[in-house]
């Protein structure tokens, strides 16, 4: 009986030591395979650009915003790069209305670069944009796209138009009808000039919204170092410090001018100071011994 159970023992030790190396390596397997995956999952997110298709709103105005982090000292190749591509389309498609460079240290570098597009090729423009940057070792911070229904704002910009057209007209049939001296001529006059000064402001409002849906407007902001809009990569601790020795170095300069300013002012009257504690005396002792001699 001893025996049977030492058997049955000895083999369920045995069958647990040979499950235990088969479960680590699916377990290893399966950690493995999430590694491998976690890269590529990282990359997508990092180069991912959102995906409007803009011909699925039709009568909406979008606004398309990117901000780049960049090494400083490629942000004005990729700049010119991207007003190249542009001009490249021709001007009834695309059309450069802004442009900022500035330097600010040698790590410090930011940009703008501003665009008008056809609306079918503002969001290819962006996604070419941010290759290009992906190309110069750069990468996309941040995105924005915004819309405003302009087709909806028209149409009932139009109705209103009509119905002020209409009491127009009826305001100009009554005023005619009048007798010349009739005093309602002139509130009829007055309306008709309100009437004809809001159909001024609709027109332009609708010149506006039509603009608005014929040329989508695409800004790339560019930055480097501590420019960098919307993007901090380190951790705030060592911004903290960086900060503090930062203002460490600018109160040393302020002290320096400081004392560069006061320190001749300082000698001079140390100067006077001392020469006044030498001739003090003798001054003195002149005095007293001129006195007898007066007398």
């Amino acid at each position: 009986m001893s025996r049977w159970i030492t058997l049955t023992i000895a083999s369920t030790l045995l069958l647990a030591g040979c499950s235990k190396p088969a479960e680590q390596e699916d377990r290893f397997e399966s950690t493995q395979q999430q590694m491998e995956a976690a890269p590529s999952a990282r990359a997508t997110a990092t180069d991912m650009a959102p995906d409007v298709n803009v011909t699925a709103a039709p009568g909406v105005a979008f606004n398309y915003r990117y901000a780049f982090r960049l090494p400083a000292a490629r942000i004005g190749a990729v700049q010119e790069r991207h007003a190249q591509a542009c001009e490249a389309m021709g001007v009834s498609r695309c059309r450069i209305t802004g442009m900022l460079y500035r330097v600010r240290s040698a790590d410090d570098v930011e940009a703008r670069l501003s665009f008008k597009l056809a609306p079918a090729d503002a969001r290819a423009f962006g996604k070419a944009g941010v290759a290009e940057v992906t190309k110069a070792e750069g990468m996309l911070v941040e995105s924005e796209i915004t819309g405003e229904d302009v087709g909806q704002r028209l149409a009932d910009g139009g109705r209103t138009a009509a119905d002020l057209e209409a009491e127009a007209a009826r305001l100009e049939r009554q005023q005619t009808s009048r007798p010349p001296r009739d005093p309602a001529r002139i509130t009829d006059a007055q309306r008709l000039s309100e009437l004809r000064d809001q159909l001024r402001s609709l027109a332009r409002d609708r010149a506006e919204g039509q603009e608005a849906l014929a040329r989508t407007p695409v800004t790339f902001n560019y930055g480097s170092g501590r420019l960098v809009p919307g993007f901090e990569d380190r951790s705030s601790l060592l911004v903290a410090l960086d900060r503090a020795g930062a203002n460490i170095v600018d109160g040393l300069a302020v002290m320096i001018v400081l004392v560069a300013t006061l320190l001749p002012w300082a000698l001079l009257l140390l100067i006077g100071w001392a020469a006044f504690r030498v001739l003090a005396p003798r001054l003195r002792r002149r005095g007293t011994g001129d006195a007898p001699a007066a007398d």
